[in-house]
């Protein structure tokens, strides 16, 4: 799926996030994607203007990119979350991880299992989850005439 700088704006809107946490956002969407060992251009692009979205430098992300492991990427993953500010932070970075789960339109079995532990560690309950889910795929759906 082709996603436009302008279907990111409408995802994620306009969030009050500022240096560290705008970083930790990013990182937990970077882990999303490095989740099955497989960098997919099209979330490579997701993630590239996210960065320019919410001005973060892409270079920060190559440590968390380059995390070999699972067990790397879920340590990883839950001091970053355990270090979000605000409640706005923590429903930004899931949107972002659902956002980078369709750029490539390929479900691995890994991304679902990665998915659960991002839940876990912004500590969404799953209806929570569910509702930032449904409005990244109703801002990813053209209005009709």
């Amino acid at each position: 799926m082709s996603i436009t700088p302008e279907m990111i704006k409408k995802v994620i809107g306009t969030p009050d996030l500022r240096g560290d946490d705008a970083r930790r956002v990013l990182e937990i969407a970077a882990l999303a994607v490095a989740a099955d060992d497989k960098l997919a251009p099209e979330e490579l692009d997701v993630i590239y203007a996210l960065c320019r979205e919410l001005r973060v430098p892409i270079a920060s992300l190559d440590p968390v990119l380059a995390l070999a492991t699972r067990e790397d990427r879920l340590e990883h993953l839950r001091a970053a979350a355990s270090a979000l500010a605000s409640t706005v932070a923590r429903h930004t970075a899931y949107k972002t991880t659902v956002l980078t789960a369709v750029a490539d339109l390929a479900a691995a079995d890994e991304e679902f299992e990665f998915d659960l532990d991002v839940q876990d560690a912004l500590e969404l309950d799953g209806a929570v989850a569910d509702r930032l889910a449904g409005e990244v795929h109703r801002a990813l759906t053209p209005d009709e005439p």
